[in-house]
């Protein structure tokens, strides 16, 4: 399979909501483009500290 020539994501309604000091989900809808594909889904991703950084614990898709 051919990689595309180009890919453009764009992000929108984000909501970020905190659970405690470590724990972070943020949703959104994301339009995925590229020359062979497109879509565009709602997601969320769980955000966990780790140490100094963050790091996405776990990623879902949602339903519509």
């Amino acid at each position: 399979m051919m990689a595309p020539r180009y890919i453009r994501i764009t992000l929108s309604e984000l909501v970020v909501e905190a659970s405690g000091e470590n724990l972070a989900t943020a949703s959104f809808s994301q339009a995925y483009q590229s020359d062979t594909y497109s879509d565009e889904v709602r997601k969320s991703l769980t955000w966990g500290r780790v140490g100094e950084s963050w790091k996405i614990l776990a990623e879902a898709t949602l339903p519509d």
